[in-house]
């Protein structure tokens, strides 16, 4: 794997991440984010023909991990 295909996972994965636990300050910049994110995968499908199912695994990954953090956050602090 190179250096600059692991970075992209990595910046799809924190995207999803900080998406998820932006519910904490608006819960509308979570669907922002999203629709934000799937805008640029379609596009970057449509021009460049990669494949976005695996960046949109990537950022799920961050997303699942973001809501797991905020309910253990919520289930450790009541």
């Amino acid at each position: 794997m190179r250096i600059i295909d692991f970075l992209e996972d990595m910046a799809h994965f924190t995207f999803g991440l900080l998406s998820a636990l932006s519910v904490v300050i608006n819960p509308a910049l979570t669907i922002i984010a999203f629709l934000i994110f799937t805008f640029y995968e379609f596009d970057q499908d449509f021009r460049l023909d990669d494949y976005a199912y695996e960046e949109f695994c990537h950022f799920g990954f961050g997303y699942g991990l973001g809501i797991i953090i905020l309910l253990l956050k919520y289930i450790v602090l009541v």
